[in-house]
């Protein structure tokens, strides 16, 4: 009988203790999911990370101007406006949907853009206009000016693309011909009200080095002469460098460059002992009244490291855009002439 009882109770002991190891095995796999999952996710966001990080839509400390107030890059206010220039090469004629898609992504978080080298033919304004259509997919409003062709030997189209929640376009912009003669590429002209400061944009492609930007540059004083109460910002791709002497007679009116040697445009080819030099000249700038514009940023957008060669980067452009930002400040109306 005595027999009989310990036989029950080790088998009662058994029983007992195979479920404690059932539920301990259990909860053991409940917390290494939930261990998995945590890693899952920290994974998810270290690639999120990752992605946005791809786009490299930020300033690297070498391509930032010093002498700016922030000498980190673009400070991410809303309250400042944020300007781009980019000389697209030969757009209208060279891109296809997914390079108009990709140039998108680049310049869909500025408040305005001037583009240099829209194609003079009928392609160039319908590029302008998938650009605008694609800009208008991702969440914000945008508008768009092309120019007519321009009058000189080496004839293109300029553009601006803007979002009329952020700045509002005064009248019309326009070529400025008063230099159409002495230019092969007049300047097209266009003013903006960024939050209460009026600004008149001037946009600008000089001709290339074998046929002497300089000569060009040195009439471009001719516009502050002209307009001379207004706030200037002079933009493109002056084929010279802020260091030549042909800014000079811009520089004694106070127009200063944003960008002070940071390259902008690209090498024809990879530089085989070094193929991560791939800049070649420092053609891209900004030009302004350090008085009257205040300035917070400024910087090169190098798209190059999205792509997997120069050779792929050069399809969108053998220039990478700029940016300027700047604080508006209130001004009174004043008259402003044409």
């Amino acid at each position: 009988m005595k027999r009989k009882y310990l036989v029950i109770l080790g088998i009662a002991i058994i029983l007992v203790l195979g479920n404690f190891t059932k539920w301990l095995f259990r909860n053991q796999n409940k917390t290494h999911n939930f261990s998995d999952t945590i890693q899952k996710n920290k994974i998810k966001k270290h690639k999120k990370f990752k992605t946005q990080d791809s786009l490299k839509i930020q300033a690297d400390d070498t391509t930032t101007n010093k002498k700016i107030d922030n000498p980190h890059g673009p400070t991410n206010s809303k309250e400042n406006i944020r300007l781009m220039s980019w000389n697209i090469q030969n757009f209208g004629k060279s891109k296809d949907a997914n390079e108009i898609k990709y140039i998108t992504k680049t310049l869909k978080d500025m408040d305005i853009v001037a583009i240099q080298e829209v194609s003079s033919t009928f392609v160039g304004p319908q590029a302008v206009a998938k650009l605008a259509d694609e800009l208008n997919r991702t969440g914000n409003k945008w508008l768009y000016a092309v120019s007519d062709p321009t009058t000189g030997t080496g004839t293109e189209r300029y553009a601006y693309l803007w979002k009329p929640s952020r700045v509002r376009l005064i009248g019309e912009p326009f070529l400025e011909k008063s230099l159409a003669d002495e230019i092969d590429r007049e300047p097209y002209l266009a003013r903006f009200e960024c939050k209460g400061e009026r600004v008149l944009l001037v946009n600008f492609h000089a001709v290339p080095q074998s046929k002497h930007p300089e000569r060009e540059i040195e009439l471009l004083p001719r516009i502050q002469s002209k307009y001379a109460n207004e706030k200037i910002v002079m933009m493109g791709d002056f084929n010279l460098s802020q260091k030549s002497p042909a800014f000079e007679g811009m520089r004694k009116r106070g127009l200063k460059p944003a960008l002070i040697n940071v390259k902008t445009s690209l090498r024809m080819r990879s530089n085989s002992t070094a193929p991560a030099d791939y800049f070649s000249e420092e053609y891209d700038n900004f030009y302004f009244n350090p008085t009257q514009i205040d300035a917070r940023a400024s910087q090169r957008i190098d798209f190059v490291r999205d792509f997997r060669s120069l050779e792929d980067a050069r399809k969108i452009s053998d220039h990478v855009p700029i940016v300027l930002e700047f604080v508006p400040r209130t001004q009174r109306r004043e008259n402003f002439q044409r």
